[in-house]
């Protein structure tokens, strides 16, 4: 990809942010978890916070906003979010600050090299959107944080030649497992996550339309392995006749995952 590098620095119910470096512009999509705790993945592929040229947000959740705050702060990172997503963020975390561009849902933004164009996704977060990222030589889908694939999801994503997206949890794991009622409810609901089967239905449909390279994100890790994940996608992928030259890992929890 012409020296672009893309990367999950984690992925979990705990923090979430991906990392792309284009040979000019280096952004981040969310910035959950702890400071201490991007700074370290940065670190860890070579990056540096204070060299980041904007990053946008998918929605409000702390997990996916955990360190804005003091990332907005401590190098004044110019911020893009939805409207809706600004309004539900100041309400939870704090004032919205100068260096925050507020945006309609439906949005696209140039920074350098890269374009990025929003979709809604269903979640319990307001202004919820995921992005299309469009580079030089290639173009990336990020959809996690959903209740279920709608058309415009499906539309949006059939153009990319790599995917990031959510398989969240096993519906045995999370019907059997140790969550609360309640939480079971909203994760299973059509405002909460994506399910592996749901997920692997997305991830066939689309290779059908010639994606090829799939990232698992956002596993559960109390009702989701990634060994599950990983064996539900690859067994539709190879009942759909589609799992000759595709590519597909899950991003880790905890530390950076190359999505090459």
């Amino acid at each position: 990809m012409n020296g672009t590098k893309i990367y999950t620095l984690y992925s979990s119910s705990k923090g979430n942010s991906v990392y792309i470096e284009a040979p000019d512009v280096r952004i981040l999509i969310d910035a959950g978890g702890s400071m201490r705790s991007l700074t370290n993945a940065m670190c860890a592929v070579g990056g540096a916070l204070s060299k980041l040229d904007a990053v946008f947000v998918t929605h409000a959740h702390s997990d996916h906003t955990g360190s804005l705050v003091m990332l907005m702060k401590k190098h004044h990172i110019p911020v893009h979010m939805t409207d809706d997503c600004a309004r539900e963020f100041r309400d939870r975390c704090a004032p919205i600050c100068d260096t925050v561009t507020v945006h309609p849902r439906h949005y696209t933004e140039a920074v350098g090299s890269l374009t990025l164009c929003s979709f809604v996704t269903p979640h319990d977060s307001a202004g919820s959107v995921g992005y299309v990222v469009k580079g030089s030589d290639f173009c990336l889908g990020l959809a996690t944080d959903m209740g279920f694939v709608t058309e415009e999801i499906f539309r949006s994503l059939c153009g990319c030649d790599r995917v990031i997206v959510e398989s969240n949890y096993d519906r045995d794991m999370l019907v059997y497992g140790s969550d609360p009622p309640v939480l079971k409810a909203r994760i299973s609901s059509r405002t909460g996550h994506l399910s592996n089967d749901d997920c692997a239905q997305l991830v066939t449909a689309l290779a059908g339309r010639g994606v090829k390279n799939f990232m698992l994100a956002h596993l559960s890790e109390r009702n989701n392995t990634p060994e599950t994940a990983l064996r539900t996608s690859c067994a539709a992928l190879q009942k759909g006749g589609h799992a000759d030259g595709c590519s597909i890992l899950c991003a880790a929890p905890d530390r950076p995952t190359l999505f090459d």
